[in-house]
C-alpha cells in the first residue's frame, strides 16, 4: 500500500472492472459530448416552421336606415347579446311620411283617372252620335235607291215614245249605280262605327271600378309607386347575416339620419385569418389541411382547410406580430372556420401546419389535475 492511498486496492489493467471504473470517472465528459451531438444534429436539421398565429375574423354589420326619419321601435325581444338569424327584424322606422306620399300619389291618379274617364265617355258619345248619323244616312240612301228602282221599272213598262223613255231610263240607271256605290260606302262606315262603339264600351267597362272611374297606370307611374312601396319596406331594418347583437345605439323616438346606425350585429364567423412570415411564404398553399387550436387551451384540435392567401407580402400590424412590439413582413392566409370549435369572433388561435403530436406522459399526468 502507498502512503497516499493506504486502503486503495491495486487494479490490474485489462480487467473489466477497470474499464467500468474508467467510464464512471469520465461521465461528465460523456454527458457534454452527448449534448453537443444533439445540438449539432438539431442545427443541421434547421428550424422547422409548423405553426403560426391567427385570429377568428370579426365581421360587424351596422343596421342603419336608408333615409332620415324617426326611430319607431326595436324588434321583438331585441337586446344586447341576443342571437339573431338572417333576415330578423332589428328595428322599425316611422312609415307615416312615406304612407302620406303614397296616399297623395294615389289620389292624384284617381283625379287624373276621373278626367281621363270623362274624356273617354265623351269620345264614346261622339262615336255613338257618328254611328247614328251614318245609320240615318244609309237609310236615306236606301230609300232613294228604292225610289229610283221603282221609277226604272215603271219606265220599262210604260207606253211612251221610245226617244223619251230611253233618255230617262239611261239617266235613272246611272243614278242607281251611283247610289249603290254610295250605299256600300255608307254601310262600311256604319259597320266601322258600330265596331268602334262596341270596342270603346268594352274598354271603359274593364277600366272602370264600381264607381265608374278609370284608373290609368302607365310604366312611369307603376315604377314610381313601386319605388315608394320599396322605401316603405326598407323602413323595417333587418339583418343580412346571422350573428349576435353587439350594441344598441339608438332609443325609440330618436331622430335618425340616413346611414346612421341604430344597432350593430357581429356576424357568425366564417373564416380565420393567419399570418405567414415572409421567409415561409412557400410553406402553405390554398387547399392545404391545417389544424386549429385556441391560443389559451392547446389541447383541443380542430381540422380545417386553407381557403386562400393574400396576393402580396405586406407589413403586419404590431398587435398581430409574432414578435412583441415589432412589425413583421409576410402574407395573411384565409382559413375555413370550423363551426364545431365554438371560437368567438376576434379570439386568438394557433394554426398548425402539421397535426400536433401526442403529449408526454408527464404532461398528461399534470393535465389530469388541471382539468
Amino acid at each position: 500500500m502507498s502512503e497516499l492511498h493506504p486502503s486503495a486496492p491495486t487494479l490490474r489493467k485489462g480487467r473489466r472492472s477497470h474499464r467500468i471504473r474508467q467510464v464512471i470517472d469520465h461521465w461528465p465528459l460523456l454527458v457534454w459530448a452527448a449534448v453537443l451531438a444533439i445540438a449539432v444534429f438539431g442545427y443541421s436539421q434547421g428550424i422547422v416552421f409548423d405553426r403560426m398565429n391567427g385570429a377568428v375574423d370579426v365581421q360587424p354589420e351596422e343596421i342603419a336606415p336608408t333615409e332620415d326619419g324617426r326611430f319607431l321601435s326595436l324588434g321583438n325581444g331585441i337586446k344586447i347579446g341576443m342571437p339573431v338569424a338572417d333576415g330578423d327584424e332589428i328595428g322599425r322606422m316611422d312609415p307615416s311620411m312615406i304612407e302620406l306620399d303614397i296616399s297623395r300619389f294615389e289620389a292624384r291618379l284617381r283625379l287624373r283617372g276621373q278626367g281621363d274617364g270623362e274624356k273617354s265617355h265623351e269620345r264614346l258619345v261622339e262615336l255613338r252620335r257618328d254611328q247614328l248619323d251614318a245609320a240615318e244616312e244609309l237609310k236615306l240612301v236606301e230609300n232613294e235607291l228604292q225610289g229610283l228602282e221603282k221609277e226604272l221599272t215603271f219606265l220599262k213598262n210604260a207606253q211612251l215614245p221610245p226617244a223619251v223613255v230611253e233618255d230617262r231610263r239611261r239617266k235613272v240607271e246611272f243614278e242607281i249605280e251611283l247610289l249603290k256605290l254610295r250605299r256600300n260606302s255608307q254601310s262600311e262606315k256604319n259597320d266601322v262605327l258600330i265596331a268602334a262603339v262596341k270596342e270603346r264600351t268594352e274598354i271603359l267597362k274593364k277600366a272602370t271600378d264600381g264607381e265608374g272611374v278609370e284608373h290609368p297606370m302607365d310604366e312611369d307611374d307603376a315604377e314610381r309607386l313601386e319605388m315608394m312601396n320599396l322605401r316603405k319596406e326598407n323602413l323595417i331594418l333587418k339583418t343580412n347575416r346571422a350573428g349576435i347583437v353587439d350594441r344598441i345605439l339608438k332609443e325609440p323616438g330618436e331622430f335618425v339620419k340616413a346611414g346612421e346606425a341604430i344597432a350593430k350585429v357581429v356576424a357568425d364567423p366564417t373564416h380565420i385569418w393567419g399570418f405567414l412570415p415572409q421567409q415561409e411564404v412557400t410553406a402553405v398553399r390554398a387547399g392545404d389541411e391545417v389544424w386549429i387550436t385556441s391560443a389559451i387551451d392547446r389541447f383541443t384540435t380542430f381540422k380545417s382547410t386553407v381557403l386562400n392567401l393574400a396576393p402580396r407580402i405586406d407589413n403586419v400590424r404590431d398587435s398581430a406580430s409574432p414578435l412583441p412590439n415589432q412589425a413583421v413582413r409576410g402574407r395573411t392566409i384565409l382559413v375555413d372556420y370550423p363551426k364545431e370549435s365554438g371560437f368567438l369572433p376576434g379570439q386568438p388561435v394557433i394554426i398548425h401546419l402539421k397535426k400536433p403530436g401526442e403529449l408526454s406522459l408527464m404532461t398528461k399526468f399534470f393535465n389530469l389535475f388541471r382539468r
